[in-house]
């Protein structure tokens, strides 16, 4: 197996992170703005999906992250914070 990295995002305040945690699932789970990152085997992660799509209906947003958490490339700590890339642009788009 290998693992996977998804980004799930919240439409509003949702107490997703303890429910993932209550639910024990075997990930690496971080909070974060919009909602948390999840990491972990394919598996694991699809009955983890599973679960948040079930608990919390279509409040939420899951989608596959292309980097995995705390990667060089694109942790903002690595690169002495600021915006993350396209951050910028995604704010100029809105306006």
């Amino acid at each position: 197996m290998s693992k996977v990295t998804k980004m799930v995002v919240v439409s509003s305040y949702a107490p997703i992170l303890s429910k993932i945690y209550e639910s024990q699932f075997d990930l690496t789970v971080k909070e974060t703005c919009f909602g948390v990152l999840m990491s972990g085997e394919e598996e694991e992660m699809k009955r983890a999906t599973d679960y948040i799509r079930e608990e919390f209906g279509k409040g939420v947003f899951i989608k596959d992250r292309g980097f995995p958490m705390g990667d060089v490339r694109r942790c903002r700590a690595d690169r002495g914070g600021g915006a993350r890339p396209g951050f910028h642009q995604l704010e100029r788009e809105i306006k």
